[in-house]
């Protein structure tokens, strides 16, 4: 997948996160990311600057502090993908071992990966929209109930 594990320093990514070395920092205590320090700078992997630079970006579309956001709610997020991974293991390694030794498991990996994770992309989103049309519906349904009881 490409996933990147040399090392970068954390200032590298303050112009798409201002906030990054407080957030790393949140994000380090909730197990996203770990930083590293080498030489006193702190450093990140590639893939753990991402996740700090896309948590910039969310701050960006307004998910801050005084908004009633957290860094800490992506902890949801970190512990989902440890227990879809542990399961998601557990498979894999019960097909490899119900019979074929010789299929090609490397490739099956970086398939699995790259491609359940749009699968799992759409699935969220679209169960995301949901629960917020269904929520929208019952808010709208009390409101017409208050309203015929005010009436009556």
């Amino acid at each position: 997948m490409g996933l990147e594990q040399s090392l970068v320093p954390l200032e590298s990514i303050l112009m798409r996160n201002e906030r990054a070395a407080a957030d790393a920092r949140a994000l380090q205590a909730i197990g996203a990311v770990r930083v590293q320090r080498r030489k006193g700078q702190a450093m990140l992997t590639q893939t753990d600057a991402q996740l700090v630079a896309l948590w910039g970006d969310m701050r960006a579309a307004g998910f801050t502090e005084a908004h009633g956001f957290q860094t800490g709610v992506v902890k949801l997020h970190v512990q989902a993908a440890e227990r879809l991974a542990r399961q998601e293991v557990r498979a894999f390694l019960a097909g490899l071992d119900s019979g074929n030794r010789k299929a090609p498991a490397g490739k099956m990996v970086d398939t699995a990966l790259s491609t359940m994770l749009a699968f799992f992309g759409l699935i969220r989103a679209r169960t995301v929209l949901e629960q917020l049309r269904a929520t929208a519906q019952r808010k709208q349904g009390g409101g017409r109930r208050a309203q015929r009881r005010a009436r009556s």
